[in-house]
């Protein structure tokens, strides 16, 4: 096929957008009878101006989500891989990874778990899959894919969560029945020495994790807008950091919606039509109007 410079077509960045997102209403009818629709977003605003045609509002500190409706649909709990991390509450003990083995960790590795058949997950830390010992004492070590055996009661875990205390434990058939990954109270490795007797009141090995979600909790789906922070690191001197700087993880995961004041812009013509363009400008420059759906890893 023979093409000509005529036939060359210049790259150009397209942004790809909605005209038609639904504003945030409520419908208020008064004694007699007249019926008007009230624009959420407006509620206690600080300032208005008539100009040329146009209406200006300076909002209160408010989300994008007092300004659209939105229509996502969120859900609790998600079938698929959970990403958290176990501390032992009881020591304040984080749960990670020594070389090949599980145990005590200053701050905690990420663990993501994925479900197996008949209720069985496996748990792995950055690719490596948690595999106990055949034997007594059945200490937990981290594998690749490849070296798992081929007896998959070594490798698959049945978690049980304890909603009241707001614990998880994990248990996995060894050579003398189910047993559940305790934190050694000796050395402080991980093994599947958990056990329960009902003729004592305290189990054995504290074996009931806390479980920290390292993804925001909910799955949303939709249109969901919210503010956000735009977190960065700006040197004004030597400017040297400013590409290599280390922003700490959770000054952005604790503030994912923030409130700020909107300029909301749109013509008097239209008020009174079932569809209204507006123009809204975010007063905080910080401040990054977006509506990705969850989870976000933190």
């Amino acid at each position: 096929m023979n093409k000509t410079f005529e036939d060359l077509v210049p790259i150009a960045p397209r942004y790809q957008y909605n005209r038609e997102e639904n504003l945030a209403t409520e419908d208020v009818t008064h004694d007699n009878g007249l019926k008007i629709t009230k624009f959420k977003g407006f509620d206690g605003f600080k300032d208005i101006d008539f100009v040329k045609g146009s209406c200006m509002v300076l909002t209160d500190a408010i989300s994008l989500s007092a300004i659209f409706s939105s229509d996502s649909e969120s859900y609790d709990l998600f079938q698929g891989g959970l990403v958290f991390k176990l501390r032992q509450t009881k020591n304040n003990i984080w749960v990670g990874r020594t070389n090949r083995k599980i145990g005590a960790s200053a701050n905690g590795d990420s663990i993501y778990m994925s479900p197996r058949s008949e209720g069985a997950v496996q748990l792995s830390i950055a690719g490596l899959y948690f595999q106990i010992e055949e034997t007594y004492p059945y200490t937990c070590s981290l594998v690749t894919a490849e070296e798992l055996p081929d007896n998959p009661d070594l490798y698959h875990f049945y978690p049980q969560y304890y909603p009241g205390i707001q614990r998880i434990s994990f248990s996995v058939k060894t050579n003398e029945g189910f047993r559940f990954l305790a934190l050694n109270s000796t050395d402080k490795t991980m093994r599947a020495t958990g056990v329960v007797f009902d003729t004592i009141e305290e189990d054995v090995q504290d074996y009931k994790f806390e479980c920290v979600a390292a993804y925001l909790t909910d799955l949303t789906y939709g249109f969901n807008p919210q503010n956000s922070w735009g977190v960065y690191y700006n040197e004004f001197d030597k400017k040297e950091n400013n590409t290599n700087a280390q922003v700490p993880q959770d000054t952005y995961s604790k503030k994912l919606d923030v409130p700020t004041h909107m300029m909301v812009d749109f013509p008097l013509s239209q008020t009174s039509l079932s569809s209204v363009g507006i123009n809204i400008a975010n007063l905080k420059t910080n401040l990054t109007p977006n509506s990705t759906p969850s989870p976000r890893i933190l």
